[in-house]
Order: structure tokens, then C-alpha cells, then sequence
């Protein structure tokens, strides 16, 4: 089974793992669990970086060599995404978690999430 790991979860993953719900830790540490995050999480993570909003423990590219090295696919930004974006309810205002949705629910994947906003778009939700 894939699942897309939001923004947030990845970030606890790495600093603040006592914020994750034990369903979302198993969820996280299952080998049978293919674990994906988005190039869109990179994105908003060295935006907020920038910004001054998020302070991670190591550089955006540096993580993101991590993450594939532990096995954690990246899922690029498909034109097929951005059309699943396009027909959206506007549930969600963040834009990052959006694109994220679509990617999810294009792919067929699951999504490891805290943010219950997820639920009104019909996403399988792990938390």
C-alpha cells in the first residue's frame, strides 16, 4: 500500500515525533507501507524556511537526500495532478495541502495527515 506523507507529518516525523498519533507512527515505521512525499512538501518547507516560519533541523536538499535514501519515494507534480487540482472544492484554502489532495486522490494513495480538512475530499486518511 503507498501513502502520502503531508508536510506536517514528515516534519514531526524528523523533530517532534510525540505530536504524531500512534496509528500515523506505525503507519510511518511499516515496511509493508510505501511512504511517498511530495515535491510540493519540499517546496513549502524551504518557503516557510525562508520566511522565517519553520526552522528544520537540517537544509531542505539535505532532507530530501535523506528521505530517498531511506526509501521514501518523491512524487513529482504530474500534469494529471494539477488537472485533479483544477476541479477541487475549495474545502482546503492551503495550497500546498490541495495539490497534495489531488495528488492523492489521482494516485489512488492513501494520506498520513492530521489535518482532518482531508476528510471532505474523500481521501483515505491515516492518523
Amino acid at each position: 500500500m503507498r501513502t502520502l506523507v503531508d508536510t506536517q507529518c514528515f516534519y514531526w516525523s524528523l523533530c517532534e515525533t510525540g505530536n504524531l498519533s500512534i496509528s500515523a507512527a506505525q503507519a510511518l515505521q511499516s515496511p509493508s507501507m510505501v511512504k511517498c512525499l511530495s515535491v510540493a512538501s519540499f517546496w513549502e518547507m524551504a518557503i516557510k524556511t525562508a520566511l522565517g516560519k519553520l526552522t528544520l533541523p537540517r537544509r531542505v536538499e539535505i532532507l530530501w537526500q535523506e528521505a530517498e535514501a531511506a526509501g521514501i519515494a518523491i512524487l513529482s507534480i504530474q500534469p494529471r495532478h494539477l488537472a485533479r487540482l483544477a476541479t477541487l472544492p475549495h474545502h482546503h484554502r492551503d495550497p500546498f495541502n490541495r495539490l497534495m489532495i489531488a495528488q492523492a486522490l489521482e494516485e489512488g494513495w492513501s494520506v498520513v495527515s492530521s489535518d482532518d480538512q482531508w476528510d471532505a475530499y474523500g481521501v483515505m486518511r491515516i492518523w
